[in-house]
């Protein structure tokens, strides 16, 4: 018999509740008690599942830390890739041209216009934007 048979193993004893005494007994004397071949079918049943899990979960982990280098190795790459080299590379010169200030230059811009003869066209009495109309929108 394993020391996980006896389920009273850490209960305290209570010798004065004879109902729990007869509850306890009709409940070991109704389990039926297994051939050890078949616990030893159940114990390798369990190390199995258990040896299963374990590689389930070894695999998730490294399948984690592989993930999280590969995710330090691009952000590495990227880094170098932008940045345009490590720090170790000798910096390339640099062209500097002077440049001389230079006077402002007056720019014309003439535009030939076709008049056409005759009278000019009539201009309107009626303004584009009715102010009288929406002087309260100016005013305070």
């Amino acid at each position: 018999m394993s020391k996980f048979d006896d389920v009273s193993q850490d209960w305290p004893d209570e010798p004065e509740n004879a109902e729990l005494v007869s509850l306890a007994e009709e409940l070991a004397n109704a389990a039926p008690v297994l051939p050890a071949t078949a616990l030893a079918r159940v114990g390798a049943q369990m190390r199995a599942e258990i040896d299963g899990l374990d590689r389930q979960q070894r695999w998730r982990r490294v399948a984690f830390g592989l993930s999280v280098a590969a995710a330090v190795v691009l952000a590495v790459a990227g880094f170098t890739y932008f940045r345009g080299g490590s720090e170790f590379a000798q910096p390339q010169p640099r062209i500097v041209r002077k440049v001389e200030p230079t006077t402002p230059v007056a720019i014309e811009d003439r535009v030939a216009i076709a008049v056409s003869e005759g009278a000019p066209a009539a201009a309107t009495e009626k303004s584009l934007v009715r102010l009288e109309e929406y002087r309260s929108l100016f005013s305070d």
